[in-house]
C-alpha cells in the first residue's frame, strides 16, 4: 500500500484499501464454511472452510488504510505538528480496538454474522466518507511540504554556519548531521531493521495471544461452554467473554501508553523503555 500510495496517490490508496475491507467482510458474512449447503446448516456461498480463508486473506491483503494515513500526515503537516497528529492516529486504532470486540460481542448474540454484516457497512460508509474529504496533497498546493521542511532544515544549518565562526569544527559536525538527515535512506539503515524486527516479533506475540484467547475459552473445563451446546451457542458464549477481554487488553495499552510510558521514557531514556517493554 506504500508503494502504491506513492505512484497512485494517497486518496486512491485509501480507497481501495477500505473497499478490500467491505469485500472481505461482506464476503465472509454471505459464505457458508461447509462444503455443502442445507437448510439444517447453513445458508450462503458454498465453498467451504478454504474458501473463508481465502475471503479474509483477500480482506487483509488491504488492510494498509493506518500505513497510508500516516503518510497523509508527513504530506500535510509540517514537521512540528506531525507528533501530535499521529498521536491521534494512535489514539483512534486503540479506541477502536476497545470498542470493536464489544460491540462485536453484543451483535454476535443476534447471530454470529451480524457482526461481518455491521463491519461492512461501517467499511461501506467510510469509503464513501473517504471519497468525499479525502484528498491527495497536490490537490491542496501541498505537494512540497517535505521538499519545504528538508530546504528549511538546511537554511538554519547555514545560518549557523555563517553566525558562529569561532566553532568551526562543531559547525562542520552539524552541516554533516544535517546532509546525513536530509539523504537519510531507511531501508539502507540497519537501525531500522533491528527495530522492525523487534515490532514484528512483538505485535506477532501480542496478536497471537489475542487470536487464540476465542480458541482456548472453547474448552468445555473452563466452563464457558459446554459439550451439549451448539456451535452457533458456542460462538454467542465466546463472543460475550471476548468482548470483555480484548478491550481489557486495549485498556492496558491506553494507560500504558498515555501515563506510564511517558513517565517512564522521561526518567530511564527512550531506549531503556523499550528494552523493558520487550522484556
Amino acid at each position: 500500500m506504500p508503494i502504491f500510495s506513492d505512484k497512485f496517490g494517497r486518496r486512491l490508496a485509501i480507497m481501495i484499501s477500505i473497499f478490500g475491507s467491505f469485500f472481505g467482510f461482506l464476503g465472509q458474512a454471505i459464505t457458508c464454511p461447509i462444503a455443502e449447503t442445507t437448510s439444517s446448516q447453513c445458508a450462503g456461498i458454498p465453498g467451504g472452510f478454504y474458501f473463508l480463508v481465502f475471503i479474509r486473506f483477500f480482506g487483509g491483503l488491504f488492510g494498509g488504510t493506518a500505513t497510508v494515513a500516516s503518510a497523509f500526515v508527513v504530506d500535510l503537516y509540517p514537521q512540528k505538528e506531525r507528533g501530535r497528529q499521529f498521536a491521534r492516529i494512535g489514539l483512534c486504532a486503540i479506541s477502536a480496538f476497545t470498542l470493536g470486540p464489544s460491540i462485536g460481542g453484543g451483535l454476535a448474540q443476534f447471530g454470529l454474522r451480524v457482526p461481518l454484516f455491521v463491519a461492512s457497512g461501517f467499511s461501506f460508509v467510510a469509503m464513501v466518507a473517504a471519497y468525499f474529504y479525502v484528498h491527495n496533497a497536490d490537490d491542496l498546493g501541498l505537494k512540497d511540504r517535505k521538499k519545504n521542511d528538508d530546504a528549511a532544515k538546511a537554511k538554519d544549518v547555514e545560518i549557523v554556519v555563517s553566525t558562529e565562526n569561532e566553532n568551526k569544527t562543531d559547525q562542520e559536525s552539524q552541516v554533516t548531521d544535517s546532509n546525513n538527515s536530509v539523504n537519510f535512506v531507511a531501508w539502507k539503515e540497519i537501525r531500522v531493521w533491528i527495530i522492525s524486527g523487534q515490532t514484528f516479533c512483538t505485535t506477532m506475540a501480542f496478536n497471537g495471544v489475542s487470536s487464540l484467547m476465542a480458541l482456548l475459552l472453547l474448552e468445555p473445563r473452563l466452563g464457558v461452554v459446554s459439550e451439549v451446546d451448539t456451535v452457533e451457542m458456542q460462538g454467542r458464549k465466546v463472543g460475550l467473554w471476548v468482548s470483555a477481554f480484548v478491550p481489557t487488553l486495549a485498556l492496558t495499552q491506553m494507560i500504558v501508553l498515555m501515563f506510564l510510558f511517558p513517565k517512564v521514557e522521561k526518567k530511564i531514556g527512550l531506549l531503556s523503555s523499550g528494552c523493558i517493554g520487550c522484556v
